[in-house]
C-alpha cells in the first residue's frame, strides 16, 4: 500500500512542489525512525516459531522495555523451549539427555569429572558411568538426527 502511494503521489508532488517535495520524504523517513524503536521488536537471529511465540504471548504495545525482545542476541528462553521441543518430539528421556550433554559432563576444569576411575559426579550429583554416559549421549544424538 505504501508503495502504491509513493508511486501515485510522487510525480505529481515533484510537478507541483519541485524540489520542496522531498522535505515531505525527509520528514515521512525521520517519523519511521521512533516508530520502529518503539513498536517492531528485533527478528535478527530469531526463528519464526521464535515469533510466534512473543506474539501469542500477548505483547506489549511498546516494545522498547523488555530486553529480551530488543536485544540483538537470541534470549535464552527461546533456546530453551526449542531443546524442550526437539526432546519430546525425539522421545529421548530428559534424564538421559541431560546426563549426556557435554556441558553437564564437564567439570571445572574442562575434564571428565576429574577422576581417571571413567566416573565423574553426573548433573544429579551420583557418580555415573563415563561410558554409560557416552552411550547414552550417543541415542541423543541419534534421536535427534532421526527427528
Amino acid at each position: 500500500m505504501c508503495n502504491f502511494i509513493v508511486v501515485e503521489i510522487t510525480p505529481i508532488g515533484i510537478q507541483s512542489l519541485g524540489w520542496r517535495f522531498y522535505i515531505i520524504w525527509v520528514i515521512f523517513n525521520a517519523l519511521f525512525v521512533p516508530l520502529v524503536y518503539f513498536f517492531y521488536p528485533e527478528t535478527a537471529d530469531r526463528t519464526l516459531e521464535d515469533l510466534d511465540a512473543y506474539y501469542r504471548d500477548n505483547p506489549p504495545l511498546l516494545v522498547f522495555r523488555d530486553k529480551d525482545v530488543i536485544a540483538s542476541k537470541r534470549p535464552a528462553r527461546y533456546v530453551a523451549r526449542e531443546e524442550d521441543e526437539v526432546r519430546r518430539a525425539s522421545g529421548v528421556d530428559a534424564a538421559v539427555w541431560r546426563r549426556g550433554s557435554r556441558i553437564s559432563s564437564l567439570g571445572r576444569d574442562g575434564d571428565m569429572g576429574g577422576e581417571k576411575g571413567g566416573s565423574y559426579a553426573g548433573s544429579e550429583g551420583t557418580a555415573v558411568d563415563q561410558s554409560k554416559v557416552s552411550a547414552d549421549f550417543d541415542f541423543g544424538k541419534k534421536a535427534i538426527a532421526e527427528v
